[in-house]
């Protein structure tokens, strides 16, 4: 039967993530579960202060993260010190980094860069004066809890712009400080490191995680900052509410043009983006079979209802897939990249009851989405 959807919708831009973009000069192979130095990145503090471990990043994915934590001993609270690359001071390089600060904002979080050369620094600010301790920015991020992309620029000695650097949302995409201190190089720079830390935090309790550290070469070859955030625009997941206010239904739209009108007043005020008012939505919702499952270009979804553990199998297919799955409120809880494996899982066992969706781009560029109900 046909669920009727006279709704009034709210727009959340959803992550995909893409592999193997741009150039790092950073090897990010040692980059493993641990604790200490590793390959090409030194720890700021102690071991206890800098331990690696898997975690999500902005996107859901399970990656390993770099966690610094304060501790008794001195205020260098975690994070890195990455070595020196070799460069041309003629040139402009980027370098950038994803940071979350968790439970307060005491303790301050820095993110800069080194050049230093003779045993002198060798980066000045934009406006010629020497600066021997160069940060981009520090201080508190605007949440916590949330991942940010930060980003700076060191460009060539006779560099006569403005600052180019900026801190991005992880969720949205959207610049939320372009106060950034961009940096050049003095005639005889040869070098540049990146550093980022937690410095003087006395709250045991706080962590701050980074992932993803990056130094490039600006010359066309660079990653972009929409490949380092991940984020697909053409990508939405609408929701829709009732008269009440209470949200009814969501569906993913990979449609670019998508056109949808705002919640009412009393809508549920957690939406990203208002957009104009568009016709009614009709949809068929998903049919389980005798099985509990679903079915769809064969592709068996099952058990559906789950009380946590969700199979998908994908039978003989030779289509490689995407998945990801979210839930109510929009938020990844899981993302499986291109793969081209016949079965997966994923457990929703510590997951409110409700109503999740699954999400799965094909090669072929088919794009399936089924409701799994959480007992």
């Amino acid at each position: 039967m046909k669920l009727k959807l006279t709704m009034y919708l709210s727009i959340l831009t959803i992550s995909i993530c893409y592999y193997g973009i741009g150039q790092n000069m950073y090897d990010l192979s040692a980059w493993q579960v641990g604790t200490g130095s590793i390959t090409d990145f030194n720890i700021y503090g102690t071991n206890d202060s800098n331990v690696r471990e898997l975690g999500l990043n902005h996107v859901g994915q399970e990656v390993v993260l770099w966690k610094g934590s304060p501790n008794t001993v001195s205020n260098a609270d975690g994070g890195i010190y990455a070595h020196y690359n070799d460069i041309d001071n003629s040139k402009t390089y980027r370098l950038s980094v994803w940071i979350k600060k968790t439970n307060s904002n005491d303790g301050t979080t820095y993110f800069g860069c080194i050049s230093y050369t003779n045993g002198n620094y060798q980066t000045f600010r934009l406006e010629g004066t020497l600066d021997n301790n160069p940060y981009f920015w520090y201080g508190d991020l605007p949440e916590l809890d949330h991942w940010y992309l930060l980003v700076g620029y060191v460009h060539p000695h006779d560099y006569s712009g403005s600052s180019l650097g900026k801190i991005y949302d992880g969720e949205t995409g959207e610049v939320v400080q372009n106060t950034i201190r961009d940096f050049k190089f003095t005639p005889v720079a040869n070098n540049l490191r990146l550093r980022t830390f937690l410095y003087a935090d006395p709250n045991l309790d706080d962590r701050q995680y980074l992932y993803e550290p990056r130094m490039e070469l600006v010359d066309g070859t660079e990653a972009s900052i929409e490949e380092l955030l991940y984020i697909n625009s053409d990508s939405k997941l609408l929701f829709s509410y009732d008269a009440a206010g209470n949200q009814t239904q969501r569906f993913y739209c990979e449609n670019a043009g998508c056109t949808v009108p705002p919640p009412p007043a009393f809508a549920p005020d957690n939406t990203k983006e208002l957009v104009e008012k568009s016709p009614e939505i009709v949809e068929e919702p998903d049919a389980l079979t005798s099985e509990d499952t679903l079915i769809e270009e064969g592709i068996v979804i099952y058990p559906n209802p789950t009380n946590g553990i969700v199979n998908l199998d994908f039978g003989n297919s030779e289509l490689s897939h995407e998945i990801t799955v979210y839930n109510s409120n929009g938020a990844v809880l899981y993302t499986f990249p291109n793969s081209s494996e016949n079965s997966t899982s994923f457990d929703l066992t510590q997951q409110a009851s409700g109503i999740y969706l699954v999400h799965i781009h094909l090669s072929d560029g088919k794009v399936i989405n089924k409701q799994i109900i959480k007992n």
